[in-house]
C-alpha cells in the first residue's frame, strides 16, 4: 500500500464532536497532523461527507475547532479527515501541538535504546 500521507500524524486521544450535513456524533481523535487526522466513533460517518470538528485538547481547556473537513476515508468504526478549513489562530494552535509531538518524539528516539526508532536511528550514516 502506497502512503500517500504529506504530513506525519502523531497519536493522541482527544475527545471530539462533529457535525455536518448527514451525520452528528462524538468520537475520539486517535493521531493528528497538521493536514488531518483520524477519529473513532460510533457515528456512521462516509466517504466524501464534509463536517465541521471540535477537538478537545490536553489538559480540557481549550478547543481545537476544524470548520471544514472532508472525510476521505471510513472503516468500521474510524475515519480520517483532511483539514481544509480552519481559522488563522486554530491553525497556530495545531501547529503547535503538532511541534510539541515532533520534539517528544525526536527526543524519545534520542533516549530509546532497542526499539525500532533507534535502530532506524542506528542505520542512518551520519549516526556511525
Amino acid at each position: 500500500m502506497i502512503n500517500r500521507r504529506q504530513h506525519t500524524r502523531y497519536k493522541v486521544a482527544f475527545p471530539s464532536t462533529f457535525h455536518g450535513e448527514r451525520v452528528d456524533g462524538e468520537g475520539t481523535v486517535v493521531d493528528i497532523s497538521t493536514g488531518g487526522c483520524r477519529i473513532m466513533s460510533e457515528a456512521s460517518v462516509f466517504t466524501g461527507d464534509y463536517i465541521g470538528i471540535a477537538i478537545q485538547l490536553s489538559g480540557g481547556t481549550a478547543v481545537l475547532t476544524v470548520d471544514l473537513a472532508a472525510v476521505r476515508w471510513s472503516i468500521g468504526k474510524e475515519f480520517g479527515v483532511e483539514f481544509i478549513r480552519i481559522k488563522a489562530d486554530h491553525q497556530e494552535r495545531l501547529r503547535a501541538i503538532v511541534a510539541q509531538m515532533e520534539q517528544a518524539s525526536a527526543h524519545r528516539q534520542d533516549i530509546t535504546s532497542g526499539s525500532p526508532d533507534a535502530v532506524v536511528a542506528e542505520e542512518c550514516p551520519h549516526q556511525q
